[in-house]
């Protein structure tokens, strides 16, 4: 059984999983919901990436929002076995998480 990571968006924090979380855990998912110091886009998928090393996988990594960027980038990592994005930002790799252009050059 995967163990769900759902990481939250700019704008709330891990209590915005709080509907969901019991009924994961009901049918015998283990949930994880990190909270993201929302310094960085770096720093925040650091701290995704920290909760992954602490999990033998698999792992369904979720982000909502802003999160979704954050699970983007984060979501290489080993255990992680399928990547979800729930009404979350998706930027190309040349595009900030903030959804402007980019300046290049």
């Amino acid at each position: 059984m995967p163990t769900f990571v759902l990481v939250h968006g700019a704008f709330h924090g891990p209590w915005c999983f709080a509907p969901i979380v019991p009924a994961l855990e009901q049918r015998g998912f283990a949930t994880v919901c990190p909270e993201l110091p929302l310094t960085s886009l770096h720093e925040d998928a650091a701290v995704v990436r920290a909760a992954l090393d602490a999990l033998d996988g698999p792992v369904v990594l979720l982000g909502h929002s802003y999160g979704g960027a954050v699970v983007s980038a984060a979501g290489d990592h080993p255990v992680v076995e399928r990547l979800v994005l729930l009404a979350a930002l998706a930027p190309d790799d040349i595009e900030p998480a903030s959804g402007g252009p980019v300046q290049i050059g």
